[in-house]
């Protein structure tokens, strides 16, 4: 049927999308090893490369990579309910006729698809854009929190541009949701970090603000709110692959108590981050309150409904990670808890702002991204997408996962060695070099498994030539 596989066209572009930022931001890492690599360094374009190449990198492999992630979530939960409504209808009426099934498709369900079509080439321009500001010799890095930025016109116009149409996506999404599920929650989510960050704009630019600033502390508090809010979107994705990830592994879907204890969590989770926006709205960007009640925010909800959900869950985690097939699945879940839990339990160890801090981050959304990557392993195949390299890919997230473990005990350990969180290399004891270097090699392992992930999906895409 025409009208389906057009439809299943739009939700694999965004997956394709995702994993493509993913595996640009692996090349700008390769880009960072060398200019960190001696003499080479020196045939650097220009000055600034190093931080250039880092603020991309972390811009695609967290925002572009997981608010792609989010747009197929909101786009296949149309998808599906255009084909469902188009099936019933096809039984009813026992025909084939695809003008018909057109009929029948919802007229919102519809609309939104054409939407998320044209908002999926809004966001694969601004990704390109992003990419393409690595050429403004221009531009200063700011390596601020959340959504590290460059001072630059280029990469400005790309960032503004990929938020705003993924907020827009989203708000849509929430016109047509038809009930109040996590998909709707996380689309509600997305469009009140997107007013968060609109009032802090509106705030900094007003004229008490306006100049308050240098650009470092602008960019900073620019995207506190913002980011903060998006840290709770992200563990709502990464709670969805979770719950996704059990299901297909265990072959059981959760009914009874179990899901509803799950739906409340999520609309726990939702109501808690769109309730974020009132801090901006009742403080000034200016405020000391500003910045400690979104700390505060985070530190006193920002886990506690992934905590529930596990819990509530354990019986159905427990019984998918002992399954023995897919184990590519599989291994990302297990992964995914944890790094989850390792980035958790570092934030109890934060006295400072040293290296403990970045560790706690680290985990926190590598476990996110493990989650992710298990559920594209899934909707992959579902698009027909097999997954020839099983061998291969079942280790990818051992290789992603323990890289990362390893990568973050480092940086965690090295911080109780005194090592600052923004120049890790001042002031150090030997003690504090070696879980540096340790630091190091995680990384190394983990870009490796990353890499891996991208030639799996790529091998994947090329052997099915659906592209």
């Amino acid at each position: 049927m025409q009208n389906t596989e057009n439809n299943n066209n739009i939700s694999r572009n965004w997956l394709i999308l995702a994993v493509s930022a993913l595996a640009l931001s692996g090349l700008f890492a390769v880009f960072l090893v060398i200019a960190r690599s001696p003499h080479i360094s020196e045939l650097l374009p220009y000055k600034d490369f190093f931080k250039t190449t880092l603020t991309i990198h972390v811009n695609l492999s967290v925002l572009v990579w997981l608010l792609s992630f989010s747009a197929f979530l909101a786009t296949n939960c149309h998808c599906k309910r255009a084909k469902g409504s188009a099936a019933i209808h096809r039984n009813k009426q026992d025909s084939n006729s695809d003008e018909l099934l057109r009929h029948f498709i919802t007229r919102n369900d519809l609309f939104f698809i054409g939407f998320s079509t044209i908002i999926f080439y809004l966001c694969l321009l601004a990704t390109l854009i992003i990419v393409g500001s690595v050429f403004d010799v221009s531009a200063v890095a700011y390596l601020n929190n959340y959504v590290p930025y460059l001072d630059s016109s280029i990469f400005s116009f790309g960032i503004l541009l990929f938020i705003t149409s993924i907020f827009l996506l989203h708000a849509v999404s929430c016109l047509f949701a038809k009930k109040l599920d996590e998909y709707f929650g996380l689309s509600l989510i997305m469009v009140f970090s997107y007013f968060t960050f609109l009032l802090t704009y509106f705030d900094l630019s007003s004229q008490e603000n306006n100049n308050l600033y240098n650009h470092a502390d602008y960019y900073e508090r620019l995207y506190w709110g913002y980011g903060h809010i998006l840290q709770f979107a992200y563990t709502h994705i990464m709670l969805i692959c979770w719950l996704k990830m059990a299901e297909i592994l265990t072959e059981k879907r959760t009914d009874g108590l179990t899901f509803a204890i799950n739906k409340n969590c999520f609309l726990f989770n939702t109501v808690i981050a769109c309730g974020g926006i009132a801090i901006i709205a009742k403080h000034s960007v200016s405020s000391f309150e500003y910045i400690n009640l979104y700390t505060k925010h985070m530190i006193l909800f920002g886990g506690v409904t992934a905590i529930f959900i596990f819990l509530n869950n354990i019986k159905n985690i427990y019984a998918a990670i002992k399954v023995k097939e897919m184990l590519h699945i599989r291994n990302s879940l297990i992964w995914s808890i944890i790094l989850f839990l390792a980035g958790g339990v570092i934030s109890l160890t934060i006295s400072g702002s040293d290296t403990r801090v970045p560790a706690h981050y680290h985990g926190s959304i590598i476990g996110v991204s493990l989650a992710v990557i298990g559920a594209v392993y899934y909707y992959f195949d579902q698009f027909g997408y097999k997954i020839r390299s099983l061998r291969l890919a079942k280790w990818q997230p051992v290789l992603y996962g323990s890289g990362q473990l390893i990568h973050i005990i480092g940086l965690a350990i090295s911080g109780g060695y005194g090592a600052l969180r923004k120049s890790p290399g001042v002031a150090q004891s030997f003690e504090g070099k070696f879980y540096m270097g340790l630091m190091g090699m995680g990384g190394l392992i983990s870009i490796i498994g990353g890499l891996i992930f991208v030639i799996i999906i790529l091998k994947a895409v090329i052997d099915n030539k659906k592209i």
